[in-house]
Order: C-alpha cells, then structure tokens, then sequence
C-alpha cells in the first residue's frame, strides 16, 4: 500500500479560508458588506441632495412689495385721513417680517414661508386700501372745510349785523364774535396751506361761538316781541298807515330794530330800506346827548335840500312833541336823567348813510341816492313812525 504525505493542517485552513473567500467574491470583486455600505452611503446623499433642492427661499420681493405700498401709503396723507388704516397694515407687515426671519432661523429643509407670504399679501392689500381711502377722505373733508369756511362767513356777518341791531354794547357777545373772527381767519389760513382738517376744525369752533352769540341775540329779540312798549308801538304804525290810506300819500315807518325804513303809500308797501340809526341803538330817548332815537308818530316840518344840510339832504322831524316832553318829565322826576337835561331837537332824516353801523347823534340816515329818491314823495306833514320793532313787517327774516 503506497500512503501519501501528511500535509500541514495550518495549510488545509488556510487554503480552505482563501478558497472560501474567493467563492464570496462578485465578479466585480466587492463583497456584500461593502455593497451595503456603499449603497447607504449613496442613499443618504441623495436624500440631502433632495432636501436641499427642495429648500424655498426667503420671499424677500414679496416683503419688499408690501413694505412699499406701506410707504407709498404714508407719503399719499394716509397717516392723515386713514390712521387707523395704515397702521394695520404696518402691523401685519411688522408680523410678516417676525414670520420671515423666524423660518429663515430654522434648518434648510424645515423652513416654510407660506405664512410670511400670506401675511405680506395682506399687508400690500390695506396698505392699498388705506391710500385709497385717504384719497377719498381728502376729497370729503376737503369739500366740508369749504362748505363750513363759506357757512361761518355768513353766520359771522349775520351775526355781526343782528348784534349791532340787538345789543351793541354787550362785551361777553363782543369777545365771542371777535373769536369767531379769529377762527375764521385761521381756517382761511390753513385752506391756503392744504391743511384741509384744520380748517375744519377751525371753522367749527368758529361756528360754535356764533351758535352761542344766536342764543344770546334770541333772548334779547324776544324781549323785543314781547316789550311793554309794543302796544305802542303797533298803534303808532297802524296810525301812519291809516292816515297814509285816508290822504292818499306816503308814510315812513322806521324799524329800529331791523334797522329797516318802510314806505307806504295809499295805506299800502311800497318799498323798504336799510337805515343807519343814533349811537344809542335800541334805547329809548330821553334827553339831548343820549344819542338815541326817539320812538313815537312824527311830521316833517322842515324839508332841505343839498347844500342846506349838512348830510346832504334832511327832512325835519317835529321832535320834541307832547308825548315826548310828557316822556321827559316822567324821567327827569324818577331821577332817571341828570339835572339840567332837556328833551333836545334837530332829529332829521337826513343823508350820508348806508354805513351799516349806529352813528347818528338819533336821527335816520338813509345813502344819498335813497334820499334823491324819497324826495319826490315828501312834503311838510308826511307822517313818520318811529318804533323799536315793526310787528306788520313779516317780510323782514327776523
């Protein structure tokens, strides 16, 4: 029997290894494990590769969009006429940015800018609201300025001309016109710079002053409409009426406190003028010196012409009459009057009026063209009423 060799067994093994691991092998020459490292390996950079494409950017166009509406807003007087508008739209921006650098803080792939994208839209869409709005406003408050600087003009004229009527030396009336005034002037002012809410404002309290001076001037010309005297005085002008009817001729009948002269004829209108009076205003006459003018039922008794006045023309009235020295007596022994008064004289109706303001020394001035035209119908005896309030006028506003 032949016997074969004994081989080392440290060679079997490791020619049992070697064999082992060549029957492992790929034919590329990899083995499983590094097969699967390297396809980890692969996946993981494929998912980064995604997620950082997948990534958005900060919509810095979108935020700049709505941080200029909201600036064009301002610059456009939205802060002005839209406030409350325009500071939304400031606040939702603020809010959008908060939102933007709050995601852009956050990991590439984790951000998300959908509410800032949101949030800037509506910040654009009021910032473009409020413009629009104050553009709409300004027009409005604009056309109310206008409308209430042209109202206080005429309330202050008005109430300028029933206050010289009614009560010409009350000062607490005086210091409301007078800042009604200065009202008037600053709204005037701040149309000419654009500031249409100030002149608003302006012209407002302006109009509040002069609703004040109405109430005042109402009462006083209440007491006009309920005076003693106004018994009195309807029966002076329904005589002057009654004897203007009866002699077919004119009669004069002067409203003091209109300010306003009527003329008769044949008992009916004929026509009507403004007059100016005596310093006194409205008070009764009952010396020489009160600058008043006298009320009651007078003649012309004297008549000059131009170069014979010295207003121009003059028509004398036959002041003192009885009723006015029966009128002084009972005033001088009241002690109403100083001592050695007397009633005075020299009341005419004369020229050199339509100052429209109480400057006579009491007598009734009408412009010199008035006084041409009047001429005509006058003669000696024309009757002349003279009275604090002509309750038959109800053609006068008040």
């Amino acid at each position: 029997m032949i016997r074969l060799p004994r081989l080392p067994r440290s060679g079997l093994v490791a020619k049992s290894s070697r064999g082992s691991e060549r029957s492992s092998q790929t034919p590329g020459g990899s083995t499983p494990r590094r097969r699967d490292r390297r396809g980890f390996l692969f996946a993981a950079v494929a998912f980064l590769f995604l997620a950082l494409s997948g990534c958005e950017s900060p919509p810095l166009a979108i935020l700049k969009g709505a941080r200029d509406a909201v600036e064009k807003a301002r610059r456009g007087e939205a802060a002005r006429y839209a406030p409350e508008e325009l500071n939304q739209a400031v606040d939702v921006l603020r809010r959008a940015r908060r939102s933007e650098a709050l995601e852009s803080a956050r990991l590439a792939f984790r951000r998300d800018y959908r509410e800032t994208v949101s949030l800037a839209g509506e910040a654009k869409l009021l910032a473009v609201r409020s413009e629009r709005l104050a553009g709409e406003r300004r027009v409005r408050v604009e056309r109310d300025a206008r409308s209430e600087v042209a109202a206080l003009r005429e309330l202050l004229n008005r109430s300028r001309e029933i206050k010289r009527f009614l009560s010409p030396r009350d000062p607490f009336v005086a210091r409301l016109q007078v800042g009604a005034g200065v009202d008037l002037e600053v709204a005037r002012q701040r149309l000419k710079e654009k500031d249409f809410p100030g002149a608003l404002e302006a012209a407002r309290s302006g109009s509040k002053r002069i609703h004040q001076v109405d109430q005042i001037l109402l009462s006083s010309m209440v007491r006009y409409t309920a005076h003693p005297d106004l018994p009195f005085w309807r029966r002076s002008v329904e005589e002057a009426i009654r004897r203007s009817r009866t002699d077919g001729d004119v009669a004069f009948v002067v409203d003091k406190l209109r300010r306003r002269m009527t003329v008769y004829r044949s008992g009916k209108k004929e026509k009507a003028y403004s007059v100016d009076i005596g310093l006194g205003g409205m008070d009764r006459k009952l010396r020489s010196g009160d600058d008043a003018t006298p009320e009651g039922l007078y003649r012309i008794q004297e008549i000059r012409g131009p170069g014979q006045s010295r207003y121009y023309r003059a028509f004398l009235l036959d002041y003192p009459n009885e009723q006015d020295r029966r009128r002084f007596e009972t005033a001088r022994s009241n002690g109403w009057i100083p001592k050695g008064a007397h009633p005075g004289g020299l009341i005419e109706i004369h020229g050199e009026g339509g100052r429209d303001q109480d400057w006579t020394r009491g007598c009734v001035a009408l412009t010199n063209a008035e006084m041409d035209e009047i001429s005509r119908w006058v003669k000696i005896g024309t009757v002349v009423a003279i009275v604090g309030y002509n309750p038959r006028d109800k053609e006068a506003g008040w």
